[in-house]
């Protein structure tokens, strides 16, 4: 998923960013080596940033976005917490929940189409919001946006319900993309 939304310069590092950050406030209290893994995914990533963002002076390419991918999946995997609630279960998928929302929306558009999943389109979410001639650098700070509510909402859903508002908060404002 986050290959997927490699599509931009700077939106799969930065997208990986603030989804790190997230998964290490997740994971402090109860797996802080885990959590000082994904503060140096994060602290990584940000140093990467620099070079990445437009203009892009190094592409991390498909192996640099598979790595963070599964650097993230695997850090939400093991560092949080979890006492068996779908709540807990669900912390990892809302954290990553802009490039997975993306990739499962695509999927499924191109299979409505009868086409390969795997055909390439223009029907991300970035290119969606540049169809609607929003500059590059609102598309991406839009979808670091969208991935910061939807991770603020997976820490709030751990203290409060509030987190359901926010994470519809989220959905709704990535629905209006569509």
């Amino acid at each position: 998923a986050l290959n997927w939304l490699d599509g931009m310069d700077g939106l799969a590092t930065g997208t990986t960013t603030v989804a790190a950050a997230v998964l290490a406030t997740l994971s402090w209290s109860t797996h802080p080596g885990v959590a000082v893994m994904a503060l140096g995914l994060c602290g990584g990533t940000l140093g990467f940033l620099k070079y990445n963002a437009a203009p892009a002076r190094i592409f991390m390419g498909d192996g640099g976005s598979y790595f963070l991918g599964f650097a993230l999946a695997a850090l939400a995997t093991v560092g949080l917490p979890s006492d068996g609630s779908l709540t807990t279960a669900l912390l990892p998928f809302l954290v990553l929940l802009v490039p997975i929302l993306d990739m499962t929306l695509v999927i499924a558009a191109r299979l409505g189409d009868r086409k390969s999943p795997f055909f390439p389109d223009q029907r991300h979410i970035y290119h969606r919001l540049m169809h609607a001639q929003c500059p590059k650098s609102t598309v991406v700070w839009c979808i670091y946006g969208l991935t910061l509510l939807s991770g603020l909402g997976a820490i709030a859903l751990l203290h409060t319900s509030l987190g359901w508002w926010l994470l519809g908060i989220d959905l709704t404002l990535f629905g209006l993309t569509i």
